[in-house]
C-alpha cells in the first residue's frame, strides 16, 4: 500500500512539473520579425557594378535606401511575403515577392536594367493652414485633384502674391539630389527618367513635406506639397 502511494504521489510530481513546463513555454513571446538585406547591381551581363542611391518601396511606403556600397538593410519587418519595388535614376523599376521569416535574415540582392525613358512631374506648394481655412469658404476643394490644385487658385499658394512678402526659394530634392527650384508662383515642373521616386519638398519656414510618385513614360504626374508651418516660423500676413 505504501509503494503505491509513493508510486502515485511519482506520477502526480512528474505530471504537475510537465505542466508547468508547458504553460511556462507558452507564455515565451515568439519571435515573428525578421530582417531583409541585400545589394542593388545592374543586371547588365559582364556589369556586376553596385547602384546608389537606389531605393526600396513597399506599396507607398519608402522602407530603405542604398549605402555608397550598394547593400541596404529593412530591420524588424514582420513575417510574411512582401511585394517590394526597387527603383534608382537611369533604371527601370524591378518588382519581387520577397518571404520574411520571423527571426532570421533574408537576403535578396535587386539587378536593375537600365531605361533611358523619361515623364514629367508638375506641381505647387500649398501652404497647409491656408488652405485648411480657405476649405470652410469653399469646401470643394476638398474634392480637387492635384492636376486640378495646380491648374486652379487655391488662396494657400506659396508664394509673394499669397503671403505679401518675398518667399524663400521652394525646392524639391531626391534624396541629397536638387531637382527643381520653383518659379514666383510657387510651381515647379521636372523632366525625370521613369520610376518611382520619394520626393521631398521643402521652404525655409516651414516643415518638409515627402511624397512617394511613379512616372511612367511620356505621361505627366501632378504633385502638390502641402507644407506646415514651423512653429517659430513668422509668416503672419500684411
Amino acid at each position: 500500500m505504501r509503494m503505491k502511494n509513493i508510486f502515485l504521489m511519482l506520477i502526480l510530481q512528474i505530471f504537475f512539473v510537465s505542466f508547468f513546463i508547458k504553460c511556462d513555454n507558452a507564455t515565451e513571446p515568439k519571435e515573428i520579425r525578421g530582417t531583409v538585406t541585400g545589394a542593388v547591381k545592374n543586371v547588365l551581363p559582364g556589369d556586376g557594378s553596385i547602384i546608389h542611391p537606389a531605393y526600396i518601396f513597399l506599396e507607398d511606403s519608402l522602407i530603405a535606401t542604398t549605402n555608397e556600397s550598394g547593400e541596404y538593410a529593412i530591420y524588424s519587418i514582420e513575417q510574411g511575403s512582401y511585394l517590394l519595388i526597387c527603383s534608382s535614376l537611369g533604371y527601370r523599376d524591378t518588382t519581387t515577392q520577397v518571404q520574411v521569416v520571423g527571426g532570421k535574415t533574408v537576403t535578396h540582392d535587386f539587378y536593375l536594367t537600365p531605361d533611358s525613358s523619361t515623364g514629367r512631374i508638375y506641381g505647387e506648394f500649398q501652404d497647409m493652414t491656408l488652405f485648411n481655412n480657405n476649405l470652410e469658404t469653399n469646401p470643394s476643394m476638398a474634392e480637387w485633384d492635384d492636376e486640378q490644385i495646380f491648374a486652379s487658385v487655391t488662396g494657400a499658394t506659396i508664394q509673394a502674391k499669397t503671403l505679401m512678402y518675398d518667399v524663400p526659394d521652394r525646392k524639391v530634392f531626391l534624396g541629397d539630389s536638387l531637382l527643381a527650384i520653383t518659379d514666383g508662383f510657387g510651381q515647379y515642373w521636372i523632366e525625370i527618367q521613369c520610376g518611382t521616386y520619394c520626393i521631398t519638398g521643402t521652404c525655409e519656414g516651414y516643415k518638409d513635406a515627402m511624397q512617394v510618385i511613379k512616372v511612367l513614360p511620356d505621361t505627366r504626374v501632378y504633385v502638390n506639397f502641402f507644407l506646415y508651418r514651423e512653429a517659430a516660423a513668422k509668416l503672419t500676413l500684411r
